[in-house]
C-alpha cells in the first residue's frame, strides 16, 4: 500500500478500491454494473460505510469482489478489512441496536381490509362446509307423477 494513494484512511479497504477503480478509469455505475450490486452499495463500500450493507458477512464478500475486479490482492484486502470490520463493529452494533429497539416497540397492525376479506372467506367456506355435511332427503315424488300400477287380471 503506499501513502500517496489516497488521503485519509489509506489502511481501510474503501480508499483503496477507489483509488484502484480511479486508476483503471471505471465510473461506479460500471464497478456496479459489473459487480451486480446498486450504485449505492458501492459507494457504502468506498466510504466504509459497512453498517449500511446489513450483515458484516455482505460488506465482506462485497469487498472482496470488488477487490479481485480490480485485480487487487486478495490478502491487503482482506487484511484492510479486518482492520476496518474492528473500527466499524461498534457502530454496527449500535445501528443494530436502535433497530431492534424501534422494532421491538411497534405492533403489529393488520388494514381493516385485510381483515373483512378474511371475515368473507370465512363465511364462505363455512357455508360451503355446512351444505356439504348436510345430509340430502329424496323429495317425495309429486302425486301426478306416480305410476299407476297394472290391474291384475
Amino acid at each position: 500500500m503506499s501513502e500517496e494513494a489516497a488521503p485519509g484512511r489509506i489502511d481501510t479497504p474503501g480508499p483503496q478500491l477507489t483509488v484502484a477503480r480511479e486508476r483503471a478509469g471505471w465510473s461506479l455505475l460500471q464497478v456496479a454494473d459489473k459487480l451486480h450490486l446498486d450504485v449505492s452499495t458501492i459507494q457504502a463500500l468506498e466510504a466504509d460505510d459497512f453498517a449500511a450493507l446489513g450483515a458484516l458477512v455482505y460488506a465482506r464478500g462485497h469487498l472482496r469482489r470488488y477487490g479481485e475486479l480490480l485485480g487487487l490482492p486478495a490478502s491487503e484486502i482482506e487484511l484492510a478489512c479486518a482492520r476496518a470490520m474492528r473500527l466499524d463493529e461498534a457502530s454496527y452494533l449500535k445501528r443494530i441496536a436502535r433497530g431492534n429497539a424501534r422494532s421491538a416497540g411497534r405492533a403489529l397492525t393488520v388494514p381493516p381490509a385485510a381483515v373483512a376479506v378474511a371475515a368473507v372467506i370465512v363465511v364462505v367456506l363455512a357455508l360451503i362446509w355446512w351444505a356439504m355435511r348436510m345430509p340430502h332427503r329424496a323429495r317425495p315424488a309429486a302425486p301426478d307423477t306416480v305410476p299407476q300400477s297394472a290391474p291384475n287380471r
